[in-house]
């Protein structure tokens, strides 16, 4: 039992670590602060924003992800906290993070840009209630007794009243380890551009198409391409990327309130998944004050 229990702990570990930072749809439109630090308080006053993960069509113990991320605007200064938690079959990741944003203006066209840092941990763990076997094993214990890990984030973000661009390091004190196998799959850079068009006459009452880039450590980067759609007038907007591993991510946003709108993505899976899952459903809640 102990060999079986050390063999599946280091091939699942190696899974479930590149899940230390799941990525959300939401990171893309609705709350861009989950992929960049220096996001953080683009809409001013407080913002809290929630959502939930969910592997759909996958056996018991498929992964699942949630987030809770609020932001906060003062002067030139933006604050923001982060935290969530990843399951998948007996393992769990927790996380907890902080960041800082100074948001310095370059011009009289609300132009500025913004530099933000965040520093946080997370920790992992074998959900034991899960376990089938001997609960007593050493292994189980010597990895449920491991010690949390911390990191920081670094962003870089210029805006304005059309454009957008953004860079951001995740994880930018371990991400580039050549020693850090159990860190694949994790994101090491993340850029995007994106551009707001504003129809006139026209249903349609604001077009952002947006084109990203990510570096995965341990595999090839990719490259997302999309736009959102928003329908002011009738209170809700429309989203999809296209992502290179030949995936696809739709979202619809439905503002309820003013200060009050909820997100439902849908995200296929990579080719060589699909006989195992059939994608992931994901939604949002965010909130203004």
């Amino acid at each position: 039992m102990r060999i079986i229990l050390s063999v599946v702990l280091s091939l699942m570990a190696t899974v479930s670590f590149a899940q230390i930072r799941p990525s959300f749809g939401s990171m893309y439109f609705q709350h861009q602060y989950l992929a960049n630090p220096a996001m953080a308080g683009v809409d001013s006053g407080l913002t809290v924003y929630v959502a939930h993960r969910q592997q759909t069509g996958g056996v018991d113990g498929a992964p699942n992800a949630q987030v809770i991320a609020a932001t906060y605007q003062l002067n030139n200064f933006r604050f923001g906290v982060t935290g969530g938690s990843d399951k998948a079959g007996v393992f769990n990741t927790v996380r907890a993070a902080a960041s800082v944003t100074y948001s310095q203006p370059v011009g009289n066209d609300n132009q500025f840009l913004h530099m933000g840092i965040s520093f946080g941990g997370y920790d992992r763990n074998i959900r034991m209630k899960n376990v089938e076997g001997d609960l007593d094993d050493p292994t189980l214990q010597q990895f449920n007794s491991g010690k949390p890990y911390f990191d920081g984030d670094l962003g870089l973000a210029y805006t304005d009243n059309r454009l957008t661009v953004q860079a951001a390091i995740p994880g930018f004190t371990t991400a580039f380890k050549k020693d850090r196998d159990d860190l694949n799959g994790q994101m090491q850079l993340f850029t995007a551009v994106s551009y707001r068009i504003a129809p006139e006459g026209l249903p349609v009452s604001e077009i952002l198409p947006k084109a990203c880039y990510r570096l995965l450590k341990g595999s090839d980067g990719v490259a997302d391409l999309g736009a959102r759609v928003n329908f002011a007038s009738y209170h809700f907007g429309l989203e999809a990327m296209y992502h290179t591993n030949s995936s696809v991510t739709v979202g619809l946003n439905l503002s309820i309130l003013p200060k009050l709108s909820v997100l439902c993505m849908y995200s296929t899976e990579r080719p060589e998944y699909r006989a195992y899952t059939k994608g992931n459903m994901e939604f949002g809640l965010k909130a203004s004050f």
